[in-house]
């Protein structure tokens, strides 16, 4: 299964240059440039920590 579609695999949430928040796959490595917001946690976990902590 792709790492950036299963349910049940750990994410982070990593912020770009720009300040754009994104969940990423805690098994993929975090994309030069990007920054950790949120250590790997439950993809769930990691999405209401995203949804919480985005504006708009």
């Amino acid at each position: 299964m792709n790492p950036f579609d299963d349910p049940h695999a750990e994410a982070r949430v990593v912020i770009d240059s720009h300040g754009h928040p994104s969940l990423w796959p805690a098994a993929c490595p975090v994309p030069f440039g990007w920054t950790t917001a949120l250590c790997p946690a439950p993809r769930h976990e990691a999405q209401t920590y995203l949804d919480n902590h985005t504006s708009g």
